[in-house]
C-alpha cells in the first residue's frame, strides 16, 4: 500500500541555507530522504474508493499564495531538531486539506493534525544540543509538493508525484 504526504518547499535561499547546515553537520542535504520542507499533510494511505489519480487531480486544484512562516529558535521535537513555525494561513490550509480528504484517506497519527498540527521544519534527526543550528526567523515557501514516500523507519525513498508553484 502506497504512502503519501503533502509538503511545502522553501524558496531557494532558505533551501540552500538549510542544505548547507546539513552538509556541514551530517555530510548530506537529505533528512528522511527529503530535502528541506514543512509538512502540510502528514503521511497517509488512500482508501479503496480514492485512487492515486484522484489524489493527483485533487492536489492540482489547490490554490494558495506563497506562505511566509515565522520561526522560533531550534528545539527538539521527538528525535528531530526542528524549527517550529507560526502561520495562521498555513494552519487554515492544513485544516482545509484534512477536511477535504476526510473519508478518502487514512492518516498515520491523525492525533497530530487539525488543532494539534505543529508547523515545523526538520533540520536534523538524531542530533540535538551538540550542534549549533542556523537562526531562521522567517522564511518564504513557494512550492507545494505531493510525494509518495517509504512507510518504513528507514524512509529510504521519496517519489515526487506533482508540484504547484505558489503565487
Amino acid at each position: 500500500m502506497k504512502n503519501y504526504t503533502i509538503s511545502l518547499l522553501p524558496d531557494n535561499n532558505t533551501r540552500r541555507a538549510i542544505e548547507e547546515f546539513r552538509i556541514n553537520t551530517i555530510g548530506q542535504v537529505l533528512v528522511d530522504s527529503m530535502s528541506p520542507h514543512v509538512t502540510l499533510k502528514r503521511r497517509f494511505v488512500l482508501n479503496d474508493k480514492f485512487s492515486e489519480e484522484d489524489l493527483i487531480h485533487y492536489f492540482k486544484t489547490l490554490r494558495y499564495k506563497k506562505f511566509e512562516i515565522d520561526f522560533a529558535p531550534a528545539e527538539m521535537l521527538a528525535d528531530a531538531l526542528v524549527l517550529v513555525g507560526k502561520s495562521s494561513e498555513l494552519s487554515i490550509a492544513h485544516n482545509r486539506i484534512v477536511e477535504d480528504l476526510q473519508g478518502k484517506i487514512l492518516t498515520k497519527n491523525p492525533e497530530w493534525e487539525m488543532e494539534n498540527y505543529v508547523i515545523h521544519l526538520t533540520l536534523l534527526r538524531g542530533y540535538g544540543a551538540e550542534v549549533t543550528p542556523p537562526i531562521l526567523e522567517r522564511a518564504m515557501f513557494d512550492t507545494i509538493a505531493l510525494y509518495e514516500i517509504d512507510p518504513g523507519p528507514e524512509r529510504s525513498y521519496v517519489n515526487k508525484l506533482a508540484t504547484i508553484e505558489l503565487n
